[in-house]
Parts: structure tokens; sequence; C-alpha cells
């Protein structure tokens, strides 16, 4: 005989994902479905890829002509973009009433947070290797010197600047980027940082909210990600969890079944910038016969 608690699941993963993930404020709200099936879709998207064309007014329009004075016809269309589940993860958990010193109850709800918990850290992964994927621009740093970390964000402030980004802007970093920003603070370096005196802690510079990762969050050699708000959308949804009995056990197996993914939409990946360790980094105000220039600190 077989007990499901998917309610409990649905009810309480979002709670720990908002509490627990990482890159706050790149992601829009967690969507947390249950009941879903094999083979369904997480969601559909509309959007129109019609362009919006100006005409003139034209007054010279004979009337009479069947044309418009207003130019002609642009039609909108509107599509449907189907989104996909991109993973698929489950647990298998024995509960033996002869090594678990609880009931069954407690013991359910404690494993699913923590299984929650797991979910939350798989997504962080996720979500990174998404943000470095879905990045439309690549920005190179050569070293943490102070002359480099900030160019750095000067050239990423101006990208977001000339792609009309409005809202809060993100810059994700790693711990060893991280370091090297508060060291900065010590040394006055980092001029205009906006910092907590009270905590020693960095929260926002050249107009970007600060916010440090773990580097297992990164994909390789990345060591910043700069976004937009919400310009991702992470969504689980749970097939199902459940207690069953097992004749191996004097008690019941817990099993949860899951899929998720991220999704970003294609006009908001220009939003999404990546920072690569090594080589080279872009310079501002200079006209080159490629791309990027190497710099060096001091």
């Amino acid at each position: 005989m077989s007990q499901l608690y998917t309610d409990k699941l649905l009810m309480n993963l979002p709670v720990i994902f908002e509490a627990q993930t990482s890159f706050k404020g790149a992601l829009a709200p967690v969507q947390v479905t249950d009941g879903v099936a094999q083979g369904t879709k997480a969601f559909t998207v509309k959007r129109s890829d019609t362009r919006v064309v100006a005409n003139k007014y034209d007054t010279t329009v004979d009337l009479n002509s069947g044309k418009s004075r207003f130019g002609d016809i642009n039609e909108v269309v509107y599509g449907d973009i189907d989104v996909d589940y991109d993973y698929q993860d489950a647990f298998n958990e024995a509960i033996d009433k002869f090594t678990v010193n609880a009931d069954e109850l407690k013991a359910v709800a404690e494993r699913q947070a923590l299984q929650a918990e797991a979910l939350t850290i798989r997504a962080n992964t996720r979500i990174g290797q998404h943000l470095s994927d879905s990045a439309k621009k690549t920005l190179s740093l050569a070293d943490y010197t102070p002359e480099n970390v900030s160019k750095l964000f000067d050239n990423a402030s101006k990208y977001f600047k000339n792609k009309l980004v409005t809202g809060n802007r993100y810059a994700f970093v790693t711990p060893d980027l991280w370091n090297a920003m508060v060291g900065m603070i010590q040394f006055k370096s980092l001029t205009g940082a906006v910092v907590d005196v009270n905590n020693d802690t960095l929260m926002k510079y050249k107009g970007f909210i600060i916010s440090e990762e773990p580097d297992q969050y990164f994909n390789e050699k990345d060591v910043a990600y700069f976004t937009a708000e919400q310009v991702v959308i992470p969504f689980v949804g749970i097939e199902l969890s459940r207690t069953m009995e097992d004749s191996n056990i004097a008690g019941q197996l817990l099993q949860t079944a899951v899929k998720g993914g991220q999704f970003t939409q294609e006009e908001n990946k220009e939003a999404i910038v990546k920072v690569k360790f090594g080589g080279t980094i872009e310079v501002s105000g200079l006209e080159l016969s490629q791309d990027q220039i190497i710099v060096t600190g001091k």
C-alpha cells in the first residue's frame, strides 16, 4: 500500500528553493507544479517576432486608389514556444522503523526537506551552466589587479547601458573575484562602491548589485555573470512523492521523482554577460582591428 506526499513537497520546495538558491535577482520566482506526466511540456510562452515598422504618413496618397495614407499594413503574429523539461531527478530512500528513530510522518517530512535542498543545489549548478550557455556577450579578465577589475565593470556597465537594459543589474562573482574587490576596498582603490560598513560587505559597484557565489556553480573558467533582473525562469514539475511498502525492510520506501529546467527568452539573453578568466579584456574608447586587447596590471 502506498501513500502520496506530493502535496507536501509541492508546498515545501518553493520555500526552500527561494531560501537557498544561488543567482538570486537573475531568477524569476520558481514555478513548481505537480501531477506532471511523461511527455508533457513545462509551459508555453506566447511571443511575436514581428518587426515594428514605422511608416511615413503620406498625405499625397489618393484615397480612391485603395491605398492607405498610413502606409502598408504590417500584421502582428503571435506564436507559441513550447518549453521542455531539461532534466529528471529521482530519490529512492528506505525508512526502516528499526533504524529510524522517528515516526513515518516526521521522517518523511525531514527527508522531503533534505530532498528539496538537494534539488536546489543541483538546480544552482544547472542555472550557472544556463547563464554561461545563454550569454550573448563574453568579457575577459586577465588578472585580479584593481585596474583590470575596474575596467571589467566599466565595460559591463557600458554594454548594459548601450543595450538599454532597465531595472536592477546584478554581478554574480566567484570567491576569488569577490576577495579581490574586498581587497580593493581596503586599499581605497574600489572607488564608488556601496559598502555595508557594519558587516564589511560589498553591496554595489558601478551600478551592479554584487553577489558572491560558490565556485562549483560557475562553468569552467567563468568568474562572473552580469545579468538583468529575472532573466531566467526556473521550473520544477513533481511527478510523484510517495511511500510504499518494501518486503526487504520493516518500513517504507520514500520515492520521489521530479523533472525541471530553466528558460530564458531569446531577446533576454542579450542581458546576460559572462566573464572568462585569463587572456584578454575588452577596452572601450579604442579603435582596434580586433575586438579585444590584452591589458596587464602594473
